[in-house]
């Protein structure tokens, strides 16, 4: 399907962030992960596991949605770099965005 142009565009669009929501759910998804790395830095990956794991995994991953407009979801996603293979943490959604306030305007 080709990209049509429209004869309007975003005049401005608002955002809005609740801070408080967004880092709660980062501290409950991040919290086990570091966690269960310290663990592992000091007593090996399958004492760790026994501690922090499932089925063997340790928690190296998270994501949870932040908020929802128009179809469309947004959500952080933390991880290792260079990927991983371990337990996924998830989180409830929380409301920390949302957009507000979306004017058009014509193409002159």
């Amino acid at each position: 399907m080709a990209y049509q142009k429209s004869d309007f565009e975003i005049g401005s669009l608002g955002v809005g962030i609740n801070p408080n929501e967004i880092q709660r759910a980062i501290a409950n998804v991040l919290g086990p992960i570091v966690q269960a790395q310290v663990a592992k830095e000091k007593v090996g990956h399958d004492k760790a596991a026994e501690w922090f794991g499932e089925g063997g995994l340790l928690p190296e991953a998270g994501e949870f949605q932040i908020g929802s407009t128009g179809g469309l979801t947004v959500k952080v996603v933390i991880e290792p770099e260079g990927g991983y293979h371990g337990q996924v943490l998830e989180h409830d959604p929380v409301k920390g965005v949302g957009v507000t306030g979306v004017k058009l305007k014509k193409h002159c």
